[in-house]
Protein backbone atom coordinates (compact mmCIF):
# COMPACT_ATOMS: atom_id res chain seq x y z
CA UNK A 1 0.00 0.00 0.00
CA UNK A 2 1.47 3.43 -0.84
CA UNK A 3 0.40 6.51 1.52
CA UNK A 4 0.41 9.08 -0.22
CA UNK A 5 0.33 12.30 1.99
CA UNK A 6 0.16 16.25 0.82
CA UNK A 7 3.30 16.83 1.91
CA UNK A 8 4.42 14.76 -1.23
CA UNK A 9 2.98 17.65 -3.46
CA UNK A 10 5.99 19.64 -2.90
CA UNK A 11 7.25 22.09 -5.48
CA UNK A 12 10.59 20.29 -4.98
CA UNK A 13 10.23 16.82 -5.84
CA UNK A 14 13.57 15.88 -4.72
CA UNK A 15 12.82 17.34 -0.99
CA UNK A 16 9.95 15.64 -1.36
CA UNK A 17 11.41 12.27 -2.32
CA UNK A 18 14.24 13.14 0.83
CA UNK A 19 11.30 12.99 3.21
CA UNK A 20 10.01 9.89 1.59
CA UNK A 21 13.18 7.88 2.27
CA UNK A 22 14.10 9.37 5.21
CA UNK A 23 17.19 10.88 4.31
CA UNK A 24 15.80 15.13 5.18
CA UNK A 25 18.14 16.42 7.31
CA UNK A 26 15.66 17.50 9.63
CA UNK A 27 16.02 21.26 9.11
CA UNK A 28 13.09 23.31 8.90
CA UNK A 29 13.36 26.31 6.76
CA UNK A 30 11.50 29.99 6.82
CA UNK A 31 7.98 28.81 4.90
CA UNK A 32 7.99 25.47 7.31
CA UNK A 33 8.32 26.97 10.41
CA UNK A 34 6.52 30.01 8.95
CA UNK A 35 3.61 27.81 8.37
CA UNK A 36 3.89 25.76 11.29
CA UNK A 37 3.71 28.65 13.53
CA UNK A 38 0.76 30.51 11.61
CA UNK A 39 -1.08 27.30 11.68
CA UNK A 40 -1.07 26.76 15.34
CA UNK A 41 -1.67 30.32 16.10
CA UNK A 42 -5.18 30.14 14.13
CA UNK A 43 -6.04 26.84 15.54
CA UNK A 44 -5.68 28.32 18.97
CA UNK A 45 -7.50 31.75 17.82
CA UNK A 46 -10.47 29.07 16.45
CA UNK A 47 -10.32 27.94 20.29
CA UNK A 48 -9.96 30.99 22.19
CA UNK A 49 -11.34 33.99 20.64
CA UNK A 50 -11.25 36.43 22.93
CA UNK A 51 -7.17 36.11 23.14
CA UNK A 52 -4.93 39.05 22.07
CA UNK A 53 -2.90 37.90 19.09
CA UNK A 54 0.51 38.43 20.79
CA UNK A 55 -0.36 36.26 23.59
CA UNK A 56 -1.58 33.40 20.65
CA UNK A 57 1.33 34.11 18.69
CA UNK A 58 4.00 34.05 21.89
CA UNK A 59 2.30 30.52 22.66
CA UNK A 60 2.14 29.00 19.18
CA UNK A 61 5.74 29.99 18.62
CA UNK A 62 6.82 27.87 21.66
CA UNK A 63 4.66 25.55 20.80
CA UNK A 64 5.77 24.96 17.56
CA UNK A 65 9.52 25.45 18.25
CA UNK A 66 9.18 22.79 21.42
CA UNK A 67 6.91 19.93 18.77
CA UNK A 68 10.15 20.26 16.17
CA UNK A 69 12.18 19.68 19.00
CA UNK A 70 10.17 16.88 19.80
CA UNK A 71 10.35 15.47 16.25
CA UNK A 72 13.96 15.94 16.14
CA UNK A 73 13.67 19.13 13.33
CA UNK A 74 15.48 22.36 13.74
CA UNK A 75 14.77 25.82 12.57
CA UNK A 76 17.62 26.29 10.31
CA UNK A 77 20.03 29.38 11.70
CA UNK A 78 18.66 32.12 9.15
CA UNK A 79 15.00 31.30 10.87
CA UNK A 80 16.46 31.42 14.12
CA UNK A 81 18.26 34.92 13.38
CA UNK A 82 15.16 36.55 11.28
CA UNK A 83 12.12 35.16 14.14
CA UNK A 84 11.45 38.23 15.63
CA UNK A 85 10.60 39.98 11.96
CA UNK A 86 8.67 36.40 11.83
CA UNK A 87 6.81 36.97 14.63
CA UNK A 88 5.90 40.71 13.52
CA UNK A 89 5.15 39.57 9.97
CA UNK A 90 2.46 37.08 11.23
CA UNK A 91 0.96 39.31 13.57
CA UNK A 92 0.37 40.93 11.22
CA UNK A 93 -1.69 38.79 9.63
CA UNK A 94 -3.29 37.12 12.70
CA UNK A 95 -4.96 40.94 13.36
CA UNK A 96 -6.24 40.84 9.82
CA UNK A 97 -7.92 36.99 10.26
CA UNK A 98 -9.22 38.55 13.47
CA UNK A 99 -10.86 41.57 11.92
CA UNK A 100 -12.26 40.08 8.35
CA UNK A 101 -12.14 36.25 8.80
CA UNK A 102 -13.02 35.77 12.63
CA UNK A 103 -16.27 37.31 12.57
CA UNK A 104 -17.95 35.10 10.10
CA UNK A 105 -16.83 32.02 11.54
CA UNK A 106 -18.25 33.11 15.04
CA UNK A 107 -21.52 32.49 13.39
CA UNK A 108 -20.26 28.99 12.46
CA UNK A 109 -19.85 25.58 14.56
CA UNK A 110 -16.63 24.58 14.88
CA UNK A 111 -15.99 21.01 14.19
CA UNK A 112 -12.27 20.48 14.55
CA UNK A 113 -8.74 21.54 13.86
CA UNK A 114 -6.16 19.61 11.78
CA UNK A 115 -8.56 17.38 11.30
CA UNK A 116 -7.23 14.19 9.77
CA UNK A 117 -8.38 12.98 6.06
CA UNK A 118 -8.11 9.60 4.83
CA UNK A 119 -8.99 9.22 1.32
CA UNK A 120 -8.52 5.58 -0.77
CA UNK A 121 -8.22 6.61 -4.36
CA UNK A 122 -6.91 2.45 -5.50
CA UNK A 123 -6.59 -0.57 -3.89
CA UNK A 124 -2.86 0.21 -3.24
CA UNK A 125 -3.15 3.97 -2.91
CA UNK A 126 -4.44 5.82 -0.14
CA UNK A 127 -4.31 9.63 1.13
CA UNK A 128 -3.58 10.61 4.45
CA UNK A 129 -3.56 14.31 5.54
CA UNK A 130 -5.19 16.66 7.86
CA UNK A 131 -7.52 19.44 7.11
CA UNK A 132 -6.82 22.68 8.83
CA UNK A 133 -10.47 23.39 10.17
CA UNK A 134 -13.99 22.29 9.57
CA UNK A 135 -16.91 24.04 10.17
CA UNK A 136 -20.56 24.10 9.50
CA UNK A 137 -22.17 27.15 8.26
CA UNK A 138 -25.50 29.11 9.25
CA UNK A 139 -26.91 27.00 6.71
CA UNK A 140 -26.16 23.61 8.28
CA UNK A 141 -23.57 23.02 5.45
CA UNK A 142 -20.04 22.00 5.75
CA UNK A 143 -16.95 24.40 4.87
CA UNK A 144 -13.64 22.58 4.98
CA UNK A 145 -10.68 25.34 5.55
CA UNK A 146 -7.51 24.78 4.56
CA UNK A 147 -5.10 27.65 5.50
CA UNK A 148 -2.04 29.39 2.60
CA UNK A 149 0.45 31.69 3.56
CA UNK A 150 0.76 33.73 0.43
CA UNK A 151 1.90 37.49 -0.09
CA UNK A 152 -1.93 38.10 -2.31
CA UNK A 153 -4.67 36.03 -2.38
CA UNK A 154 -4.77 32.92 -4.38
CA UNK A 155 -6.04 33.49 -7.62
CA UNK A 156 -8.94 31.09 -8.84
CA UNK A 157 -6.45 29.59 -11.82
CA UNK A 158 -3.73 28.79 -8.72
CA UNK A 159 -6.47 27.10 -6.90
CA UNK A 160 -7.74 24.91 -9.66
CA UNK A 161 -4.14 23.38 -10.30
CA UNK A 162 -3.61 23.13 -6.54
CA UNK A 163 -3.19 19.42 -6.45
CA UNK A 164 -3.96 19.06 -2.53
CA UNK A 165 -7.32 20.79 -2.65
CA UNK A 166 -8.39 18.97 -5.74
CA UNK A 167 -7.42 15.88 -3.28
CA UNK A 168 -9.62 17.22 -0.64
CA UNK A 169 -12.82 17.85 -3.08
CA UNK A 170 -12.17 14.31 -4.46
CA UNK A 171 -12.02 12.65 -1.16
CA UNK A 172 -15.47 14.89 -0.23
CA UNK A 173 -16.94 14.47 -3.94
CA UNK A 174 -16.87 10.70 -4.07
CA UNK A 175 -18.58 10.15 -0.51
CA UNK A 176 -15.47 7.78 0.10
CA UNK A 177 -13.04 10.51 1.89
CA UNK A 178 -12.98 9.85 6.11
CA UNK A 179 -12.78 12.89 8.61
CA UNK A 180 -11.91 11.79 11.90
CA UNK A 181 -13.34 13.78 14.22
CA UNK A 182 -13.07 14.09 17.68
CA UNK A 183 -15.95 13.32 20.49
Amino acid sequence: MFELHTSDFDPCPGRAQLRRNGAFDGVAGTALVRGLMIHNALEMLHYNWDCPAADILASSSSKTLSVMENEGRQPSDAVMANLPTLVREMHVVLEQYIERVLPITKKWTLIGCEVPVYWQLRDDVHLSSHLDAMFINSEGLPVFWDWKWRATSASFSDLSRSLQLACYWAAIASGEGLFQLSD
